[in-house]
């Protein structure tokens, strides 16, 4: 049930190496992140992603416009709108250059 549903359990979910064209991995998230709208926000989801992707990502590589662009520009995308100080504030920490900036 998704009202049971915790931190701990989105966090193993967004793990998940499922492949991205398994025929059922869209009409999952897409169940997902419909109904689950009353019991996590964007920004939760975001710094989720970020704590799970982005902070085990080697900081050389936040400087790589392939990187950035697969990320920022796609896969983050609609989250990006609800984005926390607290992710802000990561990736204040990765030593970013100012075509990054640009980029992001």
């Amino acid at each position: 049930m998704l009202s049971d549903l915790t931190a701990q359990d989105l966090a193993a979910m967004l793990r998940c190496d499922r492949a991205f064209n398994s025929s059922g991995s869209k009409p999952v998230w897409k169940m997902f992140l419909s109904k689950a709208s009353v019991i996590t926000s964007a920004s939760m989801i975001l710094d989720s992603i970020r704590e799970l992707r982005l902070d085990v990502a080697k900081t050389v590589i936040f400087n790589d416009p392939t990187f950035i662009q697969m990320w920022f520009g796609r896969r983050l995308r609609p989250f990006l709108p609800a984005v926390s100080q607290d992710f802000l504030s990561c990736l204040a920490t990765k030593t970013l250059n100012c075509s990054t900036y640009q980029s992001m």
